[in-house]
């Protein structure tokens, strides 16, 4: 049981959140909270809230909701929304939820320990705490991870300028805002000789970095000098558009060693005349010549997508396109959304709206060709030796250990079983792949190329 000024932390949405969540645990703790893991044991909730989609929206309302039973209950004392929900809707949680104490906006994270103390002590009325103006770039350092010890996030700046006309997010978080090499490089060496091995780079747009200061990428110059950290060992890409993905920075990807092969290019679509609607800057010829050109220049490059289906005016012309381009390109990784209809986007108004009987037709369909793509792909591992990481000890019967391949990030790919009692978390290894079982693999360390973190 927690002891007064105690707070909990349900974190919702993607790691860019999940960063926000863990310099706010490193904030709160340092400011004297105790950090419950039972939200009923403590004695004031924080709910950090995702609205990007509708599912992700009623996920946070339900948070919310059973928070504010348990203040009702008298199990906590106060009840705190943070995040995207809060910057996007403001006054209106309030009027919706007059049980919360207070709304806090993104750029007001910093503030949340001393307006948790204030609602504790009886000197804050319920209240909406939320700027409207972003011209903060906050900094990430002094986490409380939660993630493993040897894989992180490393957030290389907020916001997003791409305003593509289905996404609240530059509504939500404000244009990018590249954060400083400098900062960056004390916060990567900090979760380093914390037992980072393994720097996930994340943003809205990672390849944009530094476009806002410096009229162009300073992605590579970046990752130049991350690499120059001894204990980090890999380097992983994440949400990168595609038009602002350089040669300079394939071949970074190429020839820097701790980069892993693996990259992640939400390309959303492949029929001109949706990722013309969407204003997604590139067509459909723009991204088979940066696959291709990807492909040529990276030695085993795992390449990650996601794809939008039932967008506004999507016609079975259209979806075709996808699926065609799909098979064709043979992406590694593939994920699939239906298009979610937000107040606020430009294709809240478009026209032609494709039902939702459609979108799911269209969604089982696209999934179904890129699950026969990804088992095949697994299936020609079988017998070769790969890069893996180990992440944990394995819950699934006959197995130790369950890890990563290179081409794998965590949380969102495929998985890989050890059945080596002897392995630790962040152990980076060469892998024989035995069997493909679906999505997931099922290999055994080769002796010559264990190496432990």
């Amino acid at each position: 049981m927690c002891n007064k000024i105690s707070f909990s932390l349900i974190s919702l949405g993607c790691p860019k959140a999940l960063v926000d969540s863990e310099v706010l645990l490193g904030k709160m703790v340092k400011n004297g909270f105790l950090l419950c893991e039972v939200p009923s044991e403590s004695d004031i909730a924080i709910v950090n809230t995702c609205c990007f989609v509708e599912e992700a929206t009623r996920e946070s309302h339900a948070a919310i909701e059973d928070v504010l039973a348990l203040k009702l209950s008298g199990a906590v004392k106060g009840v705190v929304v943070f995040g995207c929900m809060s910057q996007r809707y403001k006054e209106g949680l309030l009027v919706k939820y007059p049980g919360l104490d207070a709304v806090v906006g993104l750029t007001e994270r910093d503030e949340l320990p001393q307006i948790c103390m204030s609602i504790l002590s009886g000197q804050l009325s319920p209240r909406v705490i939320v700027s409207r103006c972003f011209d903060k770039v906050l900094d990430g350092r002094s986490r409380l991870r939660m993630t493993p010890k040897h894989y992180t996030y490393l957030k290389i700046s907020e916001g997003c300028s791409n305003k593509c006309a289905y996404c609240i997010i530059p509504s939500i978080r404000g244009p990018m805002r590249s954060r400083s090499m400098e900062e960056l490089l004390i916060e990567a060496r900090e979760l380093s000789s914390d037992g980072t091995v393994e720097l996930n780079l994340i943003a809205q747009d990672t390849a944009a970095y530094g476009q806002d200061v410096h009229g162009a990428s300073r992605l590579p110059q970046l990752i130049h000098k991350l690499s120059g950290i001894e204990s980090i060992r890999w380097i992983r890409i994440l949400y990168a558009h595609p038009a602002h993905i350089s040669e300079e920075l394939i071949n970074t990807m190429a020839t820097n060693e701790k980069v892993v092969k693996y990259i992640d290019v939400p390309i959303q679509h492949a029929c001109d005349t949706i990722l013309d609607r969407m204003k997604r800057l590139i067509d459909r010829n723009g991204l088979s010549s940066l696959v291709s050109l990807m492909k040529e220049k990276i030695e085993g490059l795992v390449l990650r997508t996601t794809i939008m289906v039932g967008f506004p005016g999507e016609t079975e012309e259209n979806f075709k396109e996808v699926l065609d381009f799909t098979r064709k390109i043979q992406f590694d990784r593939l994920g699939v959304f239906r298009y979610s209809k937000e107040e606020g986007t430009e294709a809240f108004d478009l026209p032609d709206q494709v039902g939702e009987d459609l979108k799911m037709k269209r969604f089982e369909l696209l999934m179904k060709t890129q699950q026969e793509i990804a088992f095949k792909k697994n299936k020609e591992l079988v017998g070769k030796i790969v890069k893996a990481i180990v992440d944990e000890k394995c819950k699934k019967g006959g197995f130790a250990w369950v890890g990563r391949t290179y081409g794998d990030a965590p949380e969102i790919d495929n998985r890989v079983y050890f059945d080596d009692k002897s392995l630790t978390p962040g152990t980076i290894l060469d892998a024989k792949i035995i069997t493909a079982d679906g999505y997931d693999l099922i290999a055994e360390p080769t002796h010559e190329g264990l190496k432990r973190k």
